[in-house]
């Protein structure tokens, strides 16, 4: 009994570490696109991430998703993958493994609260050769997926907001990127 109240303390401690780190980060990525030229939808601030707003819902749009982490800071959006749509909303990140034709589509987004997402690209490489370090430990998952939905741990939104840190200064950018 007292493992099971422990842990969900944990849970509890931990879900909202998250929601208020992603508040933080999503008036980061906020403020760094209000600098930006108005209407802009989307910036690379720095290597392999791309900052996303939009003021209203969007249409669904057939696309091709590459291997990201999407992490939705406000707002609200659905992908459709073959049968299965996906609902993500603040909070919760898309983990995409490999390219992948979807549609897709921002729900939720208004002038004063608009959509915010973060997507971060994944080098498959780097995965791969991790995999082969970690192989031993890992579990087979007979339920992978191409695409599936988490709750964003918060050391992930609390490592984003410092990478998203390195843009407010090339020459750190320039420094650390390669070392993260």
């Amino acid at each position: 009994l007292y493992g099971c109240r422990d842990a969900r303390r944990r849970w509890y401690k931990r879900h909202r570490m998250a929601a208020g780190n992603a508040q933080t980060l999503a008036a980061q990525v906020a403020a760094f696109m209000d600098r930006n030229p108005a209407h802009v939808e989307s910036v690379t601030p720095v290597p392999g991430m791309v900052l996303f707003r939009r003021d209203a819902p969007t249409e669904l749009d057939p696309t091709l998703y590459e291997p990201v982490v999407c992490l939705i800071l406000q707002g609200r959006k659905e992908t459709v993958l073959g049968e299965t749509t996906l609902h993500l909303g603040p909070g919760q990140s898309l983990l995409v493994s490999h390219d992948v034709p979807v549609s897709a589509r921002i729900t939720e987004a208004r002038p004063d609260e608009p959509y915010l997402a973060v997507v971060l690209v994944i080098d498959v490489s780097v995965v791969r050769s991790l995999y082969e370090e970690v192989s031993g430990a890992v579990v087979a998952d007979t339920t992978a997926q191409a695409a599936a939905v988490y709750d964003s741990d918060p050391r992930l939104i609390g490592c984003v907001s410092r990478y998203l840190m390195l843009a407010d200064d090339p020459i750190e950018a320039k420094v650390m990127t390669p070392l993260l």
